[in-house]
């Protein structure tokens, strides 16, 4: 794609995925053919993989970074994730670049790079969301609210991805577009007050026979 490959790697001689260090000779092998790339190392048997890509700074030694799936104890599901990173829409095609699908396989496999940006970022947005709590006038108080209803909102987004909120993927967006098409489009407060707070404890914190009658309409099925 744009110039990056991916390469599937064939097992030794004994039906196995090379170890660690035969990897990484073999991937010095293939940066000078390819040198943005990824390799899939499989076994004869088509039940393990090893996913691997390999960040390169200036002035850093190279960091191998791998993904190791097995068929029979694992799900796929962060392979997955790790998979939406590099899938282009046909929307992207005109502007994208080699860059672009790199920095795609960047995303998807460089853990240190992902977790700065995800610190970097939620301290933007807890900064942000501080200027929207009222009632509250202790700093260390506003600030530990923040961060709990930070924390909740990710961990809705998490099963949500999963499909554990009404099989639905968007389930926070489609909810609140629901909630201001009932309620009125600028009412935020209308949407944690009717939605948010009610998902939190009576939908998680209730067995659906306990929950009041209207409930699974407005949240759907949740767990």
């Amino acid at each position: 794609k744009r110039g990056v490959q991916i390469l599937e790697c064939h097992p030794d001689s004994g039906g196995s995925i090379p170890e660690r260090s035969i990897r990484q000779k073999i991937e010095k092998k293939v940066a000078k053919a390819a040198y943005e790339h990824l390799i899939i190392f499989v076994d004869d048997a088509k039940t393990r993989q090893v996913w691997q890509w390999v960040s390169r700074r200036p002035g850093q030694p190279a960091a191998y970074r791998e993904h190791s799936y097995h068929a029979d104890h694992q799900t796929g599901d962060a392979l997955i994730q790790k998979l939406e990173s590099i899938t282009f829409s046909l929307s992207d095609e005109e502007g994208l670049t080699l860059t672009g699908v790199a920095f795609g396989l960047r995303d998807a496999f460089d853990r240190d790079r992902v977790t700065k940006r995800f610190f970097d970022v939620f301290k933007q947005e807890h900064q942000a969301f501080l200027e929207f709590i009222d009632g509250i006038t202790e700093q260390g108080d506003r600030e530990w609210y923040a961060s709990l209803m930070l924390n909740r909102l990710m961990f809705i987004y998490f099963i949500q991805r999963k499909r554990f909120l009404d099989k639905d993927t968007d389930y926070l967006k489609n909810r609140l577009q629901m909630v201001r098409k009932q309620q009125g489009k600028d009412k935020f407060l209308t949407f944690y007050r009717y939605f948010l707070l009610r998902l939190f404890h009576e939908g998680f914190g209730q067995q659906p026979a306990q929950r009041a009658a209207n409930l699974d309409a407005l949240l759907g099925r949740v767990p």
